[in-house]
């Protein structure tokens, strides 16, 4: 630079270094020189685009101007410069990005999480780690969605509780016991609702006294689904302290929620219920009425007698069927003449119960001369305009009068007519069934019976709108013939309408059978109100080498199998024999981590595991069907299994088929349960998926802690 050069005019593109008394200039970069005048601009835009502009050149000069800028007074400006340091490729930033986890600002903070992921340092996961234990959620989440990027995996139980919670996997915290409730309680005060029906729900499944506040409290949370599930997992507690929170539940403005503390408190079977439950016998929804009736039939108090039998007229079909199952635990003699004429109901679901109820009361009703005083008005609904409410009044006049089928006879003395008749009833009904199965069934077991009926099997399948059953015609050796498609008919077995053995046709273990269908009789139509599945239709039992389909709600139950067509089972290899020894924690955890894991199968809607500890975990948050009403499915499937743990070709899987859904169930030998709930509209590829499901659930084994589930 050349002497008596003015030193007062701007230079942008050289520095004035003054040593002693020599004066030097150095060139310098413009751009750089721009750009720290612009990291220093009074506005933070103007800084947020210095910052993007350095992030695009990710040098070495860059990275030092980056870290100054990670003490700038704008948060936004210092998580933009978080960011930048991420595309960088340089010794320095891993430190600058740790210094940044401890910065004043939430955003700054999530922004140096990320970036540590990005940068995939091993360095990181210690610092990741201390703040997946202490920081906020957002924290929590992202530092556990940055370690599972890193493949940590937890050391403590303690760190598997906040990786679990962190990453979204609430249900499976509850095999950690009394340790996960505080962490599951502080979900409650700041989650989404999503989460704190989770956590209420794993709260639930804790078998400790410290979960009783944190639940009561959920009682009054702002979210209708939160409390409705409080008042669930506090009926599974069984802890008679809850009983004060939820008698004030059963005042909730939110349907489900005065629905699910009822069924609580019939859970809970404190005396303290009976009069707020009859009260609430006059609740607007159907839903309300129907879960207090039957929480007063668990309780059973006769204080409830006339309120629940009352309820025989109520305007709903689901109320009515409740009510009949309840006057049947809490009723006497007196309220049989009112459940004779409820057999006579437009619905089928509700004379099945009101017949139920009946022969609970006393198996000999029919004989009661009180009954034989309806007389008049079973005849009057005879001539109702109703098909149904016609055919129930005819049939229950002939048993209670006694009159035959036919003119001919007055009445049938002989035990062994009075079956033929029962049985010849119960065929003709099977014969006008929907189901092509029953028709087949019923014409192949009428031909068998001889004249007059082979010639009444003749006709009924020529005039079948089916192959199966029109090529099922009568030949002259009195033989069915077949469709070469027709299912092949192994076994039949029909029961009348107390359980008796009617007709049995190479059915092995006939009266076990028959015990099994008097079970089914009762536990089918309990089912299906819980989970609004509407009517049921058929069970179906599927073994290794067998179908068997079980049928209700006729006069009488009835159980047809079929072979199937592949051996070893439906579609799917057999399953090795599973672990007989009492369910582990271990155990538990293995098939709770499985569920989250394994890939859903074609038109399942609900996947769900439940343990023989009465506990449940699920994979979806499905509201259509309540964490009570899966629990009841999956109880029951699990009880199923045990009535037929003896037979032969014991099943692999039971399929309850209702008008909305399908609930299968498949039982491990230590007495787990997986229910899979599908539509109802199943191919044999969605069955196949179920079994295949079920196959690889029977298959596990439990793992070492810290290793995944495997068959």
């Amino acid at each position: 630079m050349a002497r008596g050069m003015p030193l007062d005019k701007p230079m942008p593109a050289w520095t004035i270094l003054r040593a002693g008394s020599n004066i030097t200039a150095v060139r310098l970069d413009p751009t750089r020189w721009l750009l720290r005048r612009r990291l220093k601009a009074r506005s933070p835009a103007v800084r947020r685009r210095a910052v993007a502009e350095l992030r695009a050149r990710a040098d070495a000069d860059a990275v030092e101007l980056l870290i100054e800028v990670l003490a700038d007074a704008e948060p936004a400006v210092r998580a933009e410069a978080v960011a930048a340091l991420a595309e960088c490729r340089d010794e320095r930033v891993l430190n600058a990005l740790l210094g940044a986890l401890r910065d004043a600002d939430a955003s700054v903070r999530l922004a140096a999480i990320a970036a540590l992921q990005k940068l995939n340092d091993p360095a990181a996961v210690p610092p990741l780690v201390s703040l997946l234990l202490r920081g906020n959620p957002d924290e929590k989440w992202r530092a556990a969605r940055a370690l599972d990027a890193f493949h940590w995996r937890p050391q403590t139980e303690t760190e598997e509780i906040e990786f679990s919670l962190a990453l979204g996997e609430i249900a499976r915290v509850s095999v950690f016991g009394a340790a996960a409730i505080k962490p599951l309680t502080d979900l409650l005060r700041h989650a989404s609702y999503e989460k704190r029906v989770a956590a209420v729900n794993a709260l639930g499944e804790i078998n400790d006294p410290a979960v009783l506040r944190p639940l009561q409290q959920a009682l009054r949370d702002a979210d209708p689904l939160v409390r409705t599930a409080a008042a669930h997992a506090l009926g599974r507690l069984g802890d008679p302290q809850a009983v004060p929170a939820l008698l004030q539940a059963l005042k909730d403005r939110e349907t489900n929620a005065r629905a699910a503390a009822a069924a609580a408190l019939g859970r809970l079977g404190d005396a303290r219920a009976v009069e707020p439950l009859i009260q609430l016998l006059n609740d607007p929804q159907w839903e309300v009425r129907a879960a207090a009736l039957e929480a007063l039939g668990k309780l059973g108090d006769p204080r409830a007698l006339q309120p629940v039998a009352a309820r025989l007229d109520d305007k709903d079909q689901e109320v009515r069927q409740y009510a009949a199952d309840a006057v049947a635990r809490v009723g006497d003699e007196s309220v049989i003449e009112k459940l004779v004429l409820t057999l006579v109901d437009p619905h089928g679901g509700v004379r099945q119960a009101a017949a139920r109820a009946l022969t609970r009361l006393d198996p000999n009703w029919e004989r009661s001369e009180r009954v034989k005083k309806l007389l008049p008005k079973l005849e009057a609904a005879a001539h109702s305009r109703d098909a149904a409410v016609q055919s129930a009044a005819s049939n229950l006049i002939k048993r209670i009068s006694g009159r035959a089928e036919d003119d001919t006879v007055a009445l049938v003395g002989d035990a062994a007519e009075r079956r033929r008749r029962a049985t010849l009833r119960l065929l003709r009904e099977l014969a006008r069934h929907a189901d092509p199965l029953a028709r087949l069934a019923a014409v192949q077991a009428l031909a068998r019976l001889g004249a007059p009926s082979a010639r009444e099997a003749e006709q009924l399948a020529a005039a079948d709108p089916h192959e199966w059953v029109r090529a099922a015609l009568v030949s002259p050796s009195r033989t069915p013939a077949l469709a070469p498609t027709a299912p092949q008919i192994t076994s039949l077995l029909l029961c009348g309408e107390r359980g008796e053995v009617l007709l049995e046709w190479q059915c092995a273990e006939a009266d076990g059978w028959a015990r099994f269908l008097t079970w089914v009789t009762g536990r089918a139509p309990e089912l299906a109100p819980g989970a609004a599945l509407n009517e049921f239709v058929r069970l179906e039992v599927v073994g290794a080498r067998e179908r068997r389909v079980c049928w209700i709600g006729l006069p009488g139950a009835a159980l047809i199998s079929t072979r199937l067509a592949e051996a070893g089972g439906p579609n799917v290899p057999p399953s090795p024999a599973t672990d007989t020894s009492p369910l582990t924690r271990a155990a538990k955890e293995t098939l709770t981590e499985w569920l989250r894991r394994a890939p859903s199968c074609p038109g399942a809607l609900v996947r769900a595991v439940w343990f023989p500890d009465q506990t449940i975990t699920c994979d979806v948050d499905a509201r259509d069907f309540s964490a009570a009403a899966l629990e009841e499915a999956a109880r029951t499937s699990a009880e199923g299994f045990q009535l037929l743990r003896n037979v032969a070709d014991a099943p692999r899987r039971l399929s309850w088929f209702y008008q909305r859904a399908v609930l299968h169930g498949i039982a491990r030998d230590e007495g787990s349960v997986l229910l899979v709930v599908t539509t109802t509209r199943l191919s044999e590829r969605e069955l196949a998926g179920v079994d295949a499901l079920g196959a690889e659930f029977r298959a596990l084994r439990p793992n070492p802690a810290g290793e995944p589930p495997t068959p």
